[in-house]
């Protein structure tokens, strides 16, 4: 049944996608006729022929259909275009219940939506994805599973404790991992922001140059094949733990901002880190934010910014708006999430869509430079919405930051599960 339901999902992809055609685009003067022609799945397929990663963003976390296109889109290229990572924004250690759910695992999906415990992340549309993920996953060989990661910073506790797992594994000697243990100030349990917090500038470089150290040893053994996939988990957490401690070392110094220069790099790292794990041949796809998987400097520099340096054309980043409605965001003053409704920018797209259009719009910027040079207004909508907050508006050149926007006419709030009663 929920492979059925999929099916139906995906002939919006394969039909009703309209692809922008424009050959005059104007953000004053669009209209519906510069789009006649649908997409179906060999033009889909040929977008992304010679992609490795594809970004698939948001410009809002609490938005029901960019799960829904996401969801569809993903599932299509899973099944006809060698997808076999959805790398998600969210912490890697947090995700691995999910990942677990969909490999297989006896673990109930409640559980594993409690160990994630992201509420942009625990709602009806994605329980759907995961649940038909687990489906699909049932039906193939362990070696041509799909996985759902993480790729966001972990705890910095979480991640010392999975690093020294893993060095356990490749080193029985217990003086060894119990140094490291120390060393690494595991013994204190305490977050990084809070041990970096409690130093001076000596100590913050020196543990830096520790963490540092430890890098380049692991990156000289892991030459290692016999225990291939373990040098490469541990790989992973030594850079998550240099991620997490710059981040805690940069929200000191700014006040407890470090995210806005050190979280994306970290992601950036992540995300190429499992990448390479990949065979040839096969893809990946990246859900997160806009503001995340933009090439350009929506804010300031994006992971997306990162992953195009590292591989160029082989990452394509695809930015999702809607042209008006409500999403699901968090009040801090009320303690819960709440719908807000937001309208259409000034100088944005919504001319693109007649009152009576249902389908989604996709825009391929590549094939259009006229529309990717026009500047032009998004929404960015924030997971935290303070009250009399203005309306995060971005303004963009579409090219600048996006190989494709894909516009919904109306935003509906998401559905939040609750797994903890």
């Amino acid at each position: 049944m929920k492979r059925q339901i999929f099916h139906g999902l995906m002939l919006v992809v394969a039909g009703c996608w309209n692809l922008a055609l424009a050959q005059n685009w104007q953000a004053d003067s669009l209209t519906p006729s510069d789009f006649p022609i649908c997409v179906d799945q060999e033009v889909l397929l040929e977008r992304f022929k010679e992609v490795k990663l594809i970004g698939m963003g948001e410009s809002s976390h609490g938005t029901r259909e960019f799960f829904q296109m996401r969801n569809a889109l993903t599932a299509f290229l899973i099944e006809k275009a060698g997808v076999k990572a959805i790398y998600v924004e969210a912490a890697n250690l947090k995700m691995e219940g999910l990942n677990r759910y969909v490999m297989g695992d006896t673990i109930t999906l409640d559980s594993a939506f409690r160990q994630l415990n992201r509420w942009v992340l625990t709602v009806e549309s994605m329980k759907e994805f995961v649940e038909w993920l687990r489906e699909y996953n049932s039906g193939q060989p362990a070696e041509e599973k799909v996985q759902l990661m993480g790729i966001d910073q972990d705890n910095y506790q979480d991640a010392g404790a999975r690093l020294l797992t893993c060095w356990g594994v490749l080193n029985s000697e217990a003086p060894g991992t119990a140094m490291l243990h120390q060393r690494l100030l595991l013994n204190k349990r305490a977050t990084a922001f809070q041990l970096a917090k409690g130093m001076d500038a000596d100590e913050i470089k020196s543990h830096e140059s520790l963490l540092d150290s430890l890098s380049l040893v692991i990156e000289e053994l892991s030459v290692d094949t016999a225990h291939q996939e373990t040098w490469e988990e541990l790989s992973y957490h030594i850079a998550n733990l240099q991620g997490v401690w710059r981040y805690a070392v940069a929200s000191k110094k700014s006040a407890g901002r470090g995210y806005v220069t050190v979280r994306d790099p970290g992601m950036a790292r992540n995300t190429m880190s499992r990448l390479k794990q990949l065979a040839p041949g096969e893809r990946a796809v990246l859900w997160a934010h806009n503001e995340h998987i933009e090439t350009g400097t929506m804010r300031l520099q994006g992971m997306g910014h990162f992953i195009q340096q590292a591989i160029g054309e082989k990452y394509y980043a695809l930015g999702m708006d809607f042209v008006k409605g409500s999403c699901t965001v968090f009040s801090p003053e009320q303690k819960k999430l709440v719908p807000q409704a937001f309208e259409h920018p000034k100088k944005g797209p919504s001319k693109a869509f007649p009152k009576s259009e249902t389908c989604a719009m996709w825009i391929d910027l590549k094939d259009h430079p006229q529309f990717a040079q026009s500047k032009i207004r998004i929404h960015d909508v924030p997971a935290v919405m303070l009250k009399n907050q203005q309306q995060g508006i971005e303004l963009i050149f579409p090219g600048e930051h996006f190989d494709g926007l894909l516009l919904v006419p109306v935003s509906t709030p998401t559905q939040w599960i609750n797994v903890f009663e």
